[in-house]
C-alpha cells in the first residue's frame, strides 16, 4: 500500500514537474469572498479527478474592488495547503506582482479576476482601468495567457428571489460593457468572461420548472444573502472548470468541499450530473465565454444525414486510427444547444448509420461526441443539418441567433407573443414583422402561439 502511495505522489509530481518546467500550466485567481478560498481549491480537485494539471496560485483579498486589489499587492489571505509532494504546507496565496511577474514561474496559462458587488456601485469606466492593468501584467507575463472575468451575482434582497433572478439578465451587459472597454483596443488576445451568474440564473430557472435531486430552490446553495455553500462553490467551479479549460465536468466525482474541510460536495448524484450538464451548456453556449470546441476532423471519416419520412437517418464511419472511449450522437433544434439521443457503435473503419424516430422540427442539427481514450478528452464533429419537409413550420425567425432585427414569418395569421425567459410579454403581433432585438438583454425568449404551434425559441446575443 505504502508503495502504491508514493508511486501516486511521484506521478503527480512528474506531472506537475512536466508541465512547469516543458510548458503552461496553472490558473491564477483575483478577487473576493465569491471566488474565496474554496472554489479554486474545488476547480483544483475537479482537475485532478480529470488526471490534469492541479496546481493554481491566488490572490483572495476579501470584498475588495479591482481598484483595492491593484493598489495593495502585498494584502492577501496566504491560504497555506498541504501539499503532499512537497510534504509540508504550501501558500497558495502570494502578491500578484510577482507572480504575474515576466519571467516568473510557473508559467500561468490562465487569469481570472472580478469586480466587487454591488456591481453599479463600481463605475465601468473604473473596473476598466484597473481591470487592463490586471490584464497587461497577466499578458506580460506570458504572452498568451488566457484572461477570464468572473461574471458574478449580487445580493438577495428581503429573500425576494424573483427580482435575484432579474438581476442576472439585466446586468449582463453591464458585465460585457467593462470587459470590452478592457478588450479596447481588441486585439487576439481578448479577455473572456466566465458566466458563473448565467449559469446560476439557469439552473433557477430548472429549478422553477421541477426539483432537482434533492434540491428545490436556487436558496439551497447560498449561506447567506450572497455566498455560496460547499454546494454552490461547486456548482461555481463547474463553470469555472467548464471555460478555464474547455472541458466537460460532466461525469466528474463529488470532491472536498475546500482545503480546510473534509466535507464533500454534492453528494447527490442527480444534483451533481444536473449542475454539470447546465455548467456546461452555459460555458459552450456563451459567445463570450472563450470555449474552445475541439473538432474531432482527424478521426471522423464521414457524417451526413438525409430525411426519410417523418424520421431521420444519420450516417457516420471513424477511420482506421480513431480510438474513441465513447461515442454519442447530439442533436439540437437551434444548432446551440445540444443533447445526447444515443450512444453510437464505434467500429473504425466501419460505415454505420443511426435512424433518428423523434424528429419534431423542420430543421435538425445533428454533431458527434467522441471521447478519446489515447487523449482524454472530448472531440466534436464537425455540425450537419437535416431539413425534413414533413415538420415545414408555419411560422419561422430569421436569424436565430439574433443581434439586432430578426424577420418572423407567419404564415396562418395567428396572433403570437414574444415572451422572455420568465414569462414577460414584450410584443404582440399578427402575420409577417421585423422584431427589433437591440434593446432586449442577452438571453433566451420565445416567440408563442395561441393555435398550439410549438413555440419558438430565439437567442438573443
Amino acid at each position: 500500500m505504502k508503495n502504491n502511495y508514493f508511486k501516486a505522489l511521484s506521478l503527480l509530481g512528474l506531472m506537475f514537474l512536466t508541465q512547469t518546467i516543458f510548458g503552461q500550466c496553472c490558473a491564477y485567481y483575483i478577487g473576493h469572498s465569491l471566488i474565496n478560498l474554496n472554489t479554486p481549491f474545488i476547480v483544483k480537485e475537479l482537475r485532478t479527478a480529470a488526471g490534469q494539471s492541479t496546481l493554481f496560485r491566488n490572490h483572495i483579498n476579501i470584498g475588495a474592488p479591482l481598484t483595492l486589489q491593484w493598489s495593495a499587492p502585498e494584502n492577501f489571505n496566504s491560504n497555506p495547503i498541504w501539499d503532499p509532494i512537497a510534504g509540508t504546507d504550501v501558500e497558495h496565496g502570494t502578491n500578484f506582482m510577482t507572480a504575474l511577474g515576466a519571467g516568473s514561474s510557473p508559467v500561468f496559462a490562465s487569469l481570472v479576476i472580478t469586480e466587487s458587488v454591488p456591481l453599479l456601485e463600481m463605475p465601468a469606466d473604473t473596473t476598466a482601468k484597473y481591470g487592463k492593468y490586471f490584464f497587461d501584467v497577466a499578458k506580460n507575463h506570458n504572452a498568451t495567457i488566457k484572461s477570464f472575468m468572473l461574471q458574478t451575482w449580487e445580493h438577495v434582497t428581503d429573500n425576494n428571489w424573483t427580482a435575484w433572478r432579474a438581476s442576472i439578465t439585466s446586468l449582463l451587459p453591464n458585465w460585457e460593457e467593462r470587459v470590452t472597454k478592457i478588450n479596447t483596443p481588441s486585439s487576439s488576445n481578448n479577455m473572456y468572461i466566465i458566466p458563473a451568474g448565467l449559469a446560476l440564473g439557469a439552473l433557477y430557472d430548472t429549478l422553477a420548472l421541477h426539483p432537482v435531486g434533492s434540491m428545490t430552490h436556487i436558496s439551497q446553495l447560498f449561506s447567506d444573502d450572497i455566498h455560496m455553500n460547499d454546494n454552490g462553490n461547486y456548482f461555481v467551479s463547474c463553470v469555472m472548470y467548464a471555460a478555464l479549460y474547455s472541458s466537460s465536468p460532466v461525469g466528474l466525482p463529488s470532491v472536498k468541499a475546500g482545503p480546510y474541510t473534509e466535507n464533500m460536495a454534492v453528494l447527490d448524484p442527480i444534483l451533481r450530473a444536473k449542475m454539470q450538464e447546465i455548467a456546461l451548456k452555459v460555458v459552450q453556449t456563451y459567445p463570450r465565454s472563450g470555449f474552445e470546441t475541439i473538432l474531432a476532423t482527424s478521426d471522423i471519416l464521414c457524417f451526413k444525414g438525409k430525411a426519410i419520412k417523418n424520421d431521420n437517418l444519420i450516417e457516420y464511419c471513424l477511420t482506421e486510427n480513431s480510438s474513441p472511449q465513447a461515442l454519442y450522437l447530439e442533436k439540437s433544434t437551434d444548432g446551440i444547444h445540444f443533447t445526447a439521443i444515443a450512444k453510437l457503435e464505434a467500429k473504425p473503419g466501419d460505415e454505420l448509420n443511426y435512424i433518428d424516430g423523434d424528429v419534431q422540427d423542420f430543421v435538425t442539427y445533428y454533431r458527434i461526441n467522441m471521447t478519446d481514450l489515447m487523449e482524454n478528452h472530448s472531440k466534436y464533429s464537425p455540425m450537419i443539418s437535416i431539413y425534413n419537409k414533413q415538420y415545414l413550420p408555419t411560422s419561422t425567425i430569421m436569424p436565430n441567433p439574433v443581434v439586432n432585427m430578426a424577420y418572423v414569418k407567419n404564415y396562418t395569421a395567428t396572433q403570437a407573443k414574444l415572451i422572455n425567459s420568465l414569462g414577460k410579454t414584450i410584443d404582440s403581433f399578427v402575420y409577417t414583422q421585423n422584431l427589433d432585438f437591440s434593446d432586449l438583454s442577452p438571453g433566451v425568449y420565445f416567440i408563442v402561439f395561441p393555435n398550439g404551434e410549438k413555440p419558438i425559441r430565439v437567442l438573443k446575443i
